[in-house]
């Protein structure tokens, strides 16, 4: 009896042993919600992929072209404003879409005439962009001299790249630099690729402030922060106050020529005022 009931406790053992190596390899092999919902994803991607292929050899002959028209979507900010990384056949649709519409639109407005719109529509959306980082760079002007400021800061206290750049995030108000500047600390950290990050975190802008910024700090990736870098970094310093100046200078007098303005026309509303007074007076009086 003693016999069987150790062979009866070490087959459940075993059995028991055998049932939890199944269970963990089939949980182990099973297909969760997340690798469905990856693989579809990685599905999407390739299609995705396999239109923007098709679409390039239609719309884009040479790739240079393609190139330089991603290149240059990137440096307006259009991938930033709308949210994602758009392809310049995207953006070429986006274009053709705007053309018809306002084509149509102009159509049933003015004629055969209105066909004339659709070059408006198709030209309108760059328009649109190049407006948009026009006004991006002048609200940036404080925010890169800061940058300037706090570069100039760490380079004499001797702090690694990584962390002048967090302390420039920290103190930028700009969400469109702030949102380049911690990429470029994340991909820093995570490649420590001074060049090649700092090339990306150029391509995101169309301003020469943030161009000469980014030739010192491939200057400091390659030989180390020196003194001269330092003079550098000053004399881009002085441009960019340089440059504010000028703004405030040109806010200033913009505020002055609306009061001016408000003036006359308040003068003007006087004088009429009480010119149609004495008119409606001596009315009164004749008849």
């Amino acid at each position: 009896m003693d016999k069987y009931h150790v062979a009866a406790v070490f087959t459940a053992i075993v059995i028991s042993f055998l049932i939890s190596f199944l269970i963990q390899v089939v949980m182990k092999n099973r297909v969760t919600d997340d690798d469905l919902i990856q693989a579809r994803q990685i599905l999407r991607k390739k299609e995705k992929e396999q239109k923007e292929k098709k679409y390039k050899k239609i719309f884009f002959r040479k790739r240079s072209s393609y190139e330089d028209k991603m290149m240059e979507l990137s440096k307006l900010g259009v991938n930033y404003h709308i949210g994602r990384n758009i392809s310049p056949s995207e953006y070429l649709m986006i274009q053709f879409g705007c053309g018809v519409l306002l084509g149509v639109a102009g159509v049933f407005m003015v004629g055969p005439l209105g066909c004339l719109a659709a070059l408006l529509g198709y030209v309108l959306p760059t328009a649109f962009f190049r407006y948009q980082n026009e006004r991006d760079n002048e609200k940036m002007l404080s925010d890169i001299k800061t940058i300037y400021d706090t570069m100039i800061v760490s380079m004499e206290a001797g702090v690694f790249l990584t962390e002048a750049i967090a302390d420039c995030y920290q103190q930028v108000e700009h969400k469109r630099l702030k949102k380049a500047l911690l990429e470029l600390n994340s991909e820093l950290i995570a490649t420590n690729q001074i060049e090649e990050s700092v090339n990306k975190f150029e391509m995101k802008f169309s301003n020469d402030y943030i161009s000469n910024l980014c030739v010192i700090l491939r200057q400091a990736g390659e030989s180390g922060m020196s003194v001269n870098m330092l003079s550098d970094m000053a004399k881009h310093m002085t441009d960019v106050s340089g440059a504010l100046n000028i703004k405030k200078q040109k806010k200033l007098d913009g505020e002055g020529v609306k009061i001016e303005i408000m003036l006359y026309i308040g003068i003007i509303a006087v004088c009429l005022y009480v010119t149609l007074a004495t008119f409606g007076s001596t009315l009164n009086e004749l008849f």
